[in-house]
Order: structure tokens, then C-alpha cells, then sequence
């Protein structure tokens, strides 16, 4: 599609903070702050690969929807922030690699169906808080992908008993690890598609929705906690809950837990609204679980660490009880989940896990 054949400010209008939030999350960037006028990004404008052992410079200014960089000033949109950073050719790819996030079609330039004129202009008023309804696909599409799992994660302790569980398969055509994701009453909202092309993930797309000739299978990341519709019965069982950040996680806790009442976040960011989720359970503590985001307790990343926890931290605390489980003896590799090691490691850090008060 040709540059101008496509309404890039109409598009832009129809993108909210979430969304923004969920892009940064995509390209692995945690936000540092947000109020009303603006939220602080780490910089990735200019440190593609270790912005976060850099000062968070890139602010985003809510009502013009631009970024600006107070360190080499750049200035832009989220199409050319996402250019830039994927190092598109176009201006039409970084488009594509927003409306694959956001629920937005590319070719007439409109929301998808299902959500009407007010419902669309309700987002922009103050204090909503309101979720939209979550599109549910035909659980159908599923006999398309093969009942096994790829090489890469058998590797990573998960057993055929999760595999079925959890329902996740493979996509002989997109050379895709197959997550279908649910909502809490099993209905299919979303294909969560882990890319095994080196190709995509050196372009930042690690993940991304899954596309079948007739339908591309999104959702808000932003609404969902991978693994809390298989889990929630543990959840309420145990009234304990761990947040990770990847549905690998989930899947590997499954092999390491008598009961599973875990779930992940497709990312960094935590929200009210998947906190209000899980708080209905009546969970008496919540664990933390991030990823080991830093080399070791002293470097400038477990600050950064640090602080993005306090974030999910205090959404919590007027709840229930808050853990962290964090790796304060070289347990694990850079970047690691906590259930990358298999359960005695887990052992020793979920029985070392900090109670924040």
C-alpha cells in the first residue's frame, strides 16, 4: 500500500495511552512515570539495545500524541519512534507494526467492527476507565496448528502433560509457537504467536498476533492475564497469586507447582484494570516475579528493576500482602524468568522472596 493511501493522522487519533503503552511494551520498553499530561519512557530513540542502563528521557505528551527526546532530541510520532527503532525502510511498515498491536485496520483506515462512534470517542474522556468488550474468535481456527510443540521450548522444561493444558501448538506456515489465550470463561479472545523466524526477532517481533488467511487473532494485552482462565481455580484455592512477565513462565510453572496459580503480563506493565481482575479472587498475597532485568544488585538496571516493581507493588498493597521474588544470590542468568532453572531454583527463590511492607 502506497504512502498516501493511508490517513496516518486518523490513525494516530484512534491510538489511547494503553495502546501506546502496550506498543512500548512489544518493543520492551517499561515506562517510568505518567500523569495526566504526559508518561516518561526509557530511551530507546537512541539505545536501541541498552536503553535501560540509560536515563528514561523519552517523554510522550498525551494530548499532541508525539514523543520528544531530552537527550538527542528526537521528535516524532509513534509511527517514526517505531522506524526508527525497528529500522524500517517505510513508514508503511512501522503503520502495519502499530495496527498489528492496536486493533486498527490498515486498509480503510477505521477501527475494527463491533465498536460504535460513542464507544470509540468514550475512551478520551476523564477518568475512563472503562474496558472494551473483548472480541471473541471461534475456537475452530485451532484445528489449523499441529499438537506439538517446538524444539526450542521442549528444551525449556515444559511437559507434554502442559502442552495440553494449555493447548499450545505450532504453525507449520508461519513457523509460529501457537499460545491461544482466554478469557476467564474460556472463550477464545486472542493467538498469541512466538515467532521462531531470527529474521523477525532481530526486527524487535518476538511475539506477535497470529495471522491466518482469513482472520488476524489480537487482542489488548492490556485486558488479559495469560493463564488466568486455566488457573484461577488454584488462584482462588491457594488466595495466592505470582505475576510473571511471559506465558513461558506460566508453562514452566506448571511443571514446578503442585497447584498452578500463576499468570503473566505479555510484558512489563501492570494495570488497574488486570489488578481489579485478580484482587476478585480474593487473594491474600501476590508475588512478583519479573524477569532478572539486571547483572547484579549494584548496576544502574536493578535500580531501573527496582522501580518498575514499586510500580505493580503499590497497585497491590492496599489488597493484600506483597512479595518480590528476585535473585539475590546469582541464581540465574541475565534476563532470566525465575522458572528458567527448574524448580529447586524456584524453590530458593520463591522461599527467599522479600515481603514488601
Amino acid at each position: 500500500m502506497a504512502d498516501r493511501k493511508i490517513d496516518f493522522e486518523y490513525i494516530k487519533q484512534q491510538i489511547d495511552i494503553d495502546q501506546i503503552i502496550s506498543i512500548m511494551d512489544n518493543l520492551g520498553v517499561p515506562f517510568v512515570k505518567q500523569d495526566n499530561k504526559q508518561i516518561i519512557f526509557y530511551s530507546i530513540c537512541h539505545h536501541h539495545s541498552d536503553f535501560l542502563q540509560h536515563k528514561p528521557k523519552l517523554y510522550y505528551y498525551i494530548q499532541s500524541k508525539s514523543f520528544y527526546c531530552y537527550i538527542c532530541s528526537f521528535n516524532g510520532d509513534i509511527f517514526s519512534l517505531v522506524q526508527q527503532v525497528l529500522n524500517y525502510d517505510s513508514v508503511v511498515q512501522a503503520v502495519e507494526y502499530v495496527c498489528d498491536i492496536c486493533k486498527i485496520d490498515i486498509s480503510t483506515c477505521q477501527v475494527k467492527p463491533n465498536i460504535d462512534n460513542w464507544q470509540s470517542m468514550k475512551r478520551y474522556l476523564p477518568n475512563h476507565n472503562e474496558a472494551e468488550p473483548l472480541k471473541i474468535y471461534n475456537k475452530n481456527v485451532l484445528r489449523l496448528f499441529k499438537p506439538y510443540i517446538h524444539e526450542s521450548w521442549a528444551a525449556e522444561n515444559i511437559s507434554k502433560k502442559t502442552i495440553d493444558k494449555y493447548q499450545i501448538m505450532w504453525y507449520n506456515k508461519n513457523e509460529q509457537i501457537i499460545i491461544p489465550v482466554f478469557d476467564i470463561d474460556g472463550n477464545l479472545v486472542g493467538i498469541h504467536g512466538r515467532n521462531t523466524k531470527k529474521w523477525l526477532v532481530n526486527k524487535g517481533l518476538k511475539y506477535q498476533p497470529v495471522k491466518t488467511l482469513n482472520e488476524e487473532y489480537k487482542f489488548p494485552t492490556s485486558q488479559v492475564l495469560y493463564g488466568l482462565y486455566q488457573n484461577q481455580v488454584a488462584i482462588e484455592q491457594t488466595k495466592e497469586v505470582t505475576i510473571f512477565e511471559a506465558p513461558k513462565s506460566v508453562l514452566q510453572a506448571n511443571d514446578i507447582l503442585e497447584r498452578n496459580n500463576t499468570v503473566a503480563l505479555f510484558g512489563w506493565n501492570m494495570q488497574p484494570m488486570r489488578r481489579d481482575i485478580l484482587i476478585k479472587y480474593n487473594i491474600q498475597s501476590v508475588n512478583i516475579a519479573l524477569d532478572k532485568q539486571y547483572q547484579s544488585l549494584d548496576d544502574a538496571e536493578f535500580q531501573i528493576y527496582q522501580a518498575h516493581v514499586n510500580k505493580i507493588v503499590r497497585l497491590f498493597q492496599p489488597y493484600c500482602d506483597v512479595y518480590v521474588i528476585w535473585d539475590s544470590e546469582n541464581l540465574l542468568d541475565y534476563k532470566d524468568s525465575p522458572t528458567d532453572k527448574g524448580k529447586n531454583v524456584w524453590d530458593k527463590l520463591y522461599n527467599n522472596r522479600t515481603l514488601v511492607k
